[in-house]
Order: C-alpha cells, then structure tokens, then sequence
C-alpha cells in the first residue's frame, strides 16, 4: 500500500512540475501559469494603438495616392505585466502599397497600461493608381525578449489629393503688332497662369495644351512645368505656349484651348480657358497724292498725259498693320495703262503716314474734259489677311496758263541808291512768269498788304495784258515807306492775278527795308 501512494504522489509532482514549465498561450497573447497554491496571474499584452505622420510628400498629413508616407507607430501594453525587448515587424498584402520598410523596429520595454513608439518611422508608397477611399491593411507581428508574440494590424485610407489645379488667368507676352489684341493671322504666345484652388499641395506640376478649333494651328505640343503649387497660389511657367491664329478668324471668334494637368502624384486635373480674336486695331486709308511727274512738268493733270504718282496711307487706328500692299484699279473710261503691279508700304504705326518710294503710273485720255473726275480704287491687305478698301480723285485740267511772281527791281526811289529805305518812295518793278503752256491773255494783277509800314501802295489793277507760256512780264507799282519803319523789316505784299478767261491766282512776295 505504501508502494502505491508512492508511485501516486511522484506522478503527480511530474505533471506539476511540467505544468509550470510549460507556458501556454492564448491567441490574445495572454500567458497563463500555474503555481503550487494553483492560483492564476495575467501577462503582457501589446497592441496596436494609433500612428502619427511623420511626413508625407506635400505636407498636409494626408495619405494620397502616388506618395511616400512616413509613420510614427504607437503600441500599448494592455495587460498587467511588463513586456520587455519588445520588436516588431510590419507587412502588407495589399497591391496598392510597396517598398514597405522590412527591417525589425525595436520598442525596447513597454510596461503595463503604457504607450510608446519606437523613435524610428516606418516607410512605404501607395501607388499612383490607388483609388480613393482605399483601405490599405498594415499587419503587425509583435514579440519580446521572453517569446510571447501577438499579432495586429491597422488600416490606413487612401483620400483624393486636397490639392485642385486650374486655369487661372493668361496674359499675352507677344503678338506681331504688340497691341496685346489676338488678330487674325497673329503669331501669339502666352503665359499661362495655373491656380491651386485646393487645400494641399500639388508637386511637380505639369501641363500640356490642346485645341480643336479649326482657326488655331502650331499650337505648342511640349509639357511646360509648372513646378509645385501651394494652396491658394498661382503660378506660371515663365515659359511661353505658342499658337497661330488663323487669317480667316473673324470678330470675336472664341478659340477654346484645352489644358491636361497632372502632378508627380498621377494626380490628374482638366480644365480649358477662351482667347477672343478681335479685328486688328489697325485702319489703313489714303491720306493723299503727289505728282511726280507730268509731261509738262506743271503738276496739273492734263489731257493725254502721262501720270506718276506717289500715294501716301495713313493709319487711322490703334495699332501698327504689318507688311501693308495695295492695288490700285480704276474703271474711270479717261484712264488707261494703270500701273497693276502690287506696291509695298512695309509696317504702318498707329497714326503714321507712308508712301511706296515707287510711283504708281496711268495715262490720261486726250478726250478727257476739263474737270473730269478720274476715281481711283485702292484694294489694301497686310501679311495677317486684314483688309481695307479706299479710293481718291484726280481732276483733269485742261492745259492752261498757270502767273506766278518771279521778280523784282527798284526803278526809283528818293536818293537813287537801288534800296528800298524808310521815308520813300519807290516805284518798283513786279515781273511775272506764266509757267503753264499756254499764253494768259489780259491778265490783271491787285497788289495790296497788310503792313502798317507800307502805304499809298497802287491801288488800281494793274494791266499785264498777254503773257506768253513760260515767257514773263514786267510793270511797276508805287508805295511808300512810313519813316519810323525799322532796319530790315520784310513787308508782304499781295497779289490777285486774273486773266481774260476767268483763270485766277494768289501770289505773295516780301520788300526788304534797309
């Protein structure tokens, strides 16, 4: 009997034995024992508790799609002993997350009821393609210096980037008149001002433009880099988008132009902003003609002769017009051989006036009558497809005389020196020349003048009878100088010629007191 209660009490000091050697765990990481009085005490359990950023690529401590995170992990001893040496490892199955750091973060001790980090962050990206509200899992893989382990994990949530990129404003760098107006058949290029109207920021900005519009062509094809955009600022790339307008775009054509943004994120923005053409500024009309040449040089248009010209333009509007030609045409039946070359004004500024450097020619009818009226048509365009149309008058003449003044010479005078002096009077000689090509018959000339220095001046007409064409006549008048006239004062005198067919003209001529 003896024996057996033996053999009894060592089994069961065996198994009391093994019991207290062997720790059994549970799957909430609770470890259990047994003691000799058979009571029970509770252990370490860690768990996950919260996490803080660190970083994240543009600031706003939101996980976005395309970033890099940096976490700082929190852990919590919820059981009622210490967990000592605690290391944990991070992992993910999720498709959405990589580069996941993978070495072991030390803990150190964590004691009952305390929370602690590791002082070391934990790393990885979320990929551009993440849609948002993704639930990405990050598991957990806890243990400590005694071999208890425990297991977590956590979740973190992919949101929409705060950041919104739009078109803000543009502003016209250059355009070929530089009026800052877009006109047809304009080489234009703009700043593009782009505005982040989120409330994060977007990094490495990049912008392409596009655009349907059948006016526009040889608009910019590369990607401008705008660069980082905070919220709430605007930028430009401080480079140019370039596009040519088309010559045929009329008044106020909108032309729409497309802008594909996205950030270094694979965040992605659409937006679109209007340019206006406007018809240029520019009004290019006749200003007025010159004879150059006439076959008898008198710069009147006669009869049967033949014409050359220098036609000014002037621009009457607000901006410069560009390689500006003209056409000239008549259908006038007294005009012939009209020069149909195209003639070259080159750039016209706003308020400016031009001629050619070249004449235009035509030839007059023999038939024409005196004062016909010959209306030449002028057709203008500039090298961005404006144009404007204008005509002038040319009045034929018959040929006809044509008194001017040509002469004087002092006949008499007080002291029969030749001068003309203050205190005398003079009789002085007046020539007149008839230019034209034809004589001037009974031509009458009226002197008069408006000096007080001057008086008793030959108050009657006085006759010239026929002056011969490009010959000249001589007859003289009387007037004398008031005595209190000063030393080389130039006293005007006036002259009203008629002749015997009606022909009138107006001459002046200056006396020199000495």
């Amino acid at each position: 009997m003896r024996k057996i209660f033996n053999i009894l009490l060592s089994a069961f000091l065996s198994i009391f034995i093994f019991s207290c050697d062997l720790g059994i765990t549970g799957d909430n990481g609770w470890k259990s024992a047994q003691n000799g009085g058979g009571s029970n005490y509770k252990g370490a359990k860690i768990i996950f508790d919260s996490y803080e950023f660190y970083s994240d690529d543009n600031g706003d401590n939101i996980i976005n799609p395309g970033e890099t995170i940096r976490l700082y992990v929190n852990l919590k001893n919820t059981g009622a002993s210490d967990a000592q040496g605690v290391k944990v490892k991070f992992s993910s199955k999720n498709e959405y997350i990589s580069d996941l750091s993978t070495n072991v973060f030390s803990y150190g001790s964590i004691y009952a009821g305390a929370i602690t980090n590791t002082y070391s962050i934990i790393q990885f990206k979320v990929s551009k393609s993440t849609p948002a509200e993704t639930e990405i899992v990050i598991n957990i893989d806890i243990e400590d210096n005694n071999g208890n382990k425990w297991t977590d994990s956590f979740k973190i949530i992919v949101q929409s980037t705060g950041a919104k990129i739009a078109f803000y404003e543009y502003e016209i760098y250059s355009d070929d008149n530089n009026d800052k107006i877009i006109n047809p058949g304009e080489t234009i290029r703009l700043y593009v001002d782009l505005k982040n109207i989120g409330t994060s920021t977007a990094q490495g900005v990049k912008a392409k433009f596009s655009s349907e519009n059948e006016y526009i062509s040889d608009l910019s094809t590369n990607v401008f880099s705008y660069g980082s955009i905070y919220a709430g600022a605007a930028t430009n790339t401080y480079t140019t988008m370039q596009f040519k307008v088309s010559t045929s775009a009329t008044n106020v054509t909108e032309i729409i132009i497309n802008i594909d943004i996205e950030d270094d994120k694979g965040n992605k923005w659409t937006d679109s902003f209007k340019v206006i053409v406007q018809s240029t500024g520019a009004k290019i009309a006749f200003y007025e003609y010159e004879i150059y040449l006439d076959d008898n040089n008198d710069k009147i248009i006669n009869p049967g002769e033949t014409i050359r010209l220098y036609v000014d333009l002037k621009n009457i509007g607000t901006s410069t017009a560009q390689g500006v030609k003209a056409k000239f045409t008549s259908s006038s039946v007294y005009i012939s051989d009209l020069s149909t070359s195209v003639f070259s004004y080159g750039n016209i500024s706003a308020g400016a006036t031009t001629n050619t450097y070249t004449t235009m020619q035509f030839k007059v009818s023999a038939s024409a009558p005196n004062g016909a009226e010959i209306v030449i048509d002028i057709e203008i365009v500039d090298d961005k497809g404006n144009k404007w149309f204008d005509n002038f008058k040319l009045v034929v003449q018959s040929e006809m005389p044509n008194i001017v003044f040509n002469s004087t010479k002092v006949l008499d005078d007080n002291n029969w020196n030749g001068k003309i002096e203050k205190g005398e009077t003079i009789t002085l000689e007046v020539s007149l020349k008839n230019i034209g090509v034809v004589d001037a018959n009974a031509v009458n000339a009226q002197f008069s003048s408006i000096s007080s220095y001057i008086s008793g001046l030959t108050s009657a007409a006085v006759f010239y009878g026929t002056i011969s064409a490009k010959g000249n006549t001589a007859k003289s008048i009387l007037f004398t100088i008031a005595g209190n006239t000063p030393s080389q004062t130039k006293i005007p005198i006036d002259i009203n010629i008629t002749d015997g067919n009606g022909n009138s003209w107006t001459q002046q001529f200056e006396i020199l007191v000495q």
